[in-house]
């Protein structure tokens, strides 16, 4: 927020009282006794009063106030440094925070924080503090393979994702899906971000459960067959034994249990 340009008034009344009565000292002095100056001086902001010099002391038999009011900037040095200081802030937070998406490739390419979460994409290196790969071919593939020749898929591949995640957030007492491309506020942002992050935490460790699941319900399934299996040889290269083993005439009307 930018303070307005405010212009500082001084306002100075004068009351001149010649002897405690309603006489002014227009044409004559001061009482000793009960003839009285006094001067009251403000600085406000606003419009400045008319000075009524002219008018007010036309003769002794008035005592009225006098005023002078002069307009003076005594302020804007002072609200000059202000919203400077003030610009600085809103230039630094938004640079941090979300008040608008960094399309430009070029920019975000030379980030180091874009660079080193590319490295830790890069298997084994989860943990990396590295922007930089060894041989550096490592890192220009895979941002290559990720969004294209100098960024051709950049769009594509981040933010059109992004703008098509809703992510839940709280509203009173139940929730609402926050639309990514049009959100500003930083509050919301922040919950966003973390219910997704968790929503993609809880997917992963699900998606890393069912090989496991899979390859233990395959195994079970595999011992049913070779247990069901073991009564009735079925005639195979791997049980050609079992097969010899049978022998006899078979029934009018049967085939052979193994040809």
């Amino acid at each position: 927020m930018l303070l307005p340009e405010l212009q500082a008034i001084t306002e100075v009344t004068i009351n001149y009282n010649h002897d405690g009565g309603d006489n002014n000292c227009v044409t004559s002095g001061i009482s000793a006794n009960n003839g009285k100056l006094k001067f009251t001086s403000v600085v406000k902001i606003g419009a400045a009063a008319d000075s009524n010099e002219a008018t007010a002391w036309t003769g002794d038999d008035a005592n009225r106030d006098v005023k002078y009011a002069v307009g003076k900037n005594v302020l804007k040095t002072n609200i000059t440094n202000a919203n400077d200081a003030n610009k600085q802030l809103l230039d630094h937070f938004k640079q941090q925070h979300c008040s608008s998406t960094a399309s430009d490739y070029n920019a975000v390419a030379a980030s180091d924080l874009f660079k080193r979460q590319l490295v830790r994409s890069l298997p084994g290196l989860e943990n990396s503090e590295d922007t930089t790969t060894t041989p550096p071919s490592l890192l220009d593939t895979a941002i290559k393979a990720k969004y294209g020749t100098e960024g051709s898929k950049f769009e594509e591949q981040l933010w059109k994702k992004v703008n098509n995640l809703k992510p839940k957030i709280n509203k009173d007492k139940t929730t609402e899906s926050l639309h990514l491309e049009s959100a500003t506020d930083f509050e919301k942002l922040t919950e966003a971000l973390a219910r997704q992050l968790a929503s993609m935490k809880k997917e992963a460790k699900i998606a890393e459960g069912e090989p496991a699941k899979k390859k233990d319900s395959e195994e079970k399934t595999e011992e049913k067959k070779d247990g069901d299996n073991t009564a009735t040889p079925v005639c195979s290269i791997q049980n050609q034994t079992a097969c010899e083993a049978v022998t006899g005439t078979s029934p009018t009307g049967k085939a052979k249990v193994c040809g």
